[in-house]
């Protein structure tokens, strides 16, 4: 028995009209637009992260340095013309002239050994290469800087509070850095490229969430100093139970035992 073979309509091809097709174009770009910010932040959340990785690094760095050496920790800038070798700059050693600094740091400075050798160690990722001296960017030997204050200090004695003047008789409550971010344009990478934090230094703004800096106890904090802020805005209460200014250019190593 012959049965009629069914008749099938031929099957229309799908298409897109000229509106569909714009408003797909539409969708991508605004998800690219999400997205591309968003990828952005968390690569800057990964550098941030690692930058607090190396300032741990460090202040762990400086207390095995201080357990070598009766419990001191390292000299800082206003040390390296010190006999005693150990007791020069953390970063630089025994330096002479300005451009001496910049050159010998890291690997000529007392914490160097301390890092197995490593000057990854030193930079913040988040920092972009800037020409040396210029100041802007990254110097290209180191991001971070040592309170002038705590050079050569004995550990016990280092305070993990500190407060902030906000210059109208109020203060911040927060933590006693030991190592900070510094702003370029103050000594991090200009004519005189040292590493020391003092005087009218200011943290550094590189950060979207303000400038990493690690207490004596390898607590990493950080602080969005206000553009008009400076180091001498930092105190501390020293051994003698005063509080003191912590921008002191002048101090020399172990000075703040004498407080």
């Amino acid at each position: 028995m012959r049965t009629r073979a069914s008749k099938r309509r031929p099957t229309a091809l799908a298409s897109f009209t000229l509106i569909e097709l714009l408003v797909v174009v539409a969708i991508i770009a605004l998800l690219v637009a999400i997205l591309i910010p968003a990828l952005g932040e968390a690569r800057e959340t990964a550098r941030d992260l690692k930058c607090r990785v190396h300032q741990r690094d460090l202040i762990l760095a400086f207390l095995t340095f201080a357990s070598d050496h009766d419990n001191t920790l390292p000299g800082g800038t206003k040390s390296r013309y010190d006999p005693e070798p150990w007791k020069t700059d953390w970063l630089s050693g025994r330096w002479v002239q300005v451009q001496e600094a910049w050159a010998n740091a890291p690997q000529e400075g007392t914490l160097f050994p301390y890092v197995g050798m490593s000057t990854e160690i030193y930079r913040c990722p988040s920092l972009p290469a800037g020409k040396v001296r210029s100041g802007a960017g990254s110097n290209g030997r180191f991001d971070y800087t040592m309170f002038h204050c705590f050079a050569g200090a004995k550990v016990h004695n280092v305070p993990m509070n500190a407060r902030y003047d906000l210059g109208n008789g109020n203060y911040i409550g927060t933590y006693a850095p030991v190592l900070t971010e510094e702003d370029p344009k103050y000594f991090l990478n200009t004519g005189m490229t040292e590493s020391g934090h003092g005087n009218r230094d200011k943290l550094a703004h590189w950060h979207k969430w303000g400038a990493n800096s690690v207490a004596i106890d390898s607590s990493v904090h950080r602080f969005d100093e206000p553009e008009e802020g400076e180091a001498n805005y930092w105190q501390a209460m020293a051994p003698s139970g005063n509080w003191v200014n912590m921008g002191d250019p002048g101090s020399s190593w172990g000075d703040w035992d004498r407080r």
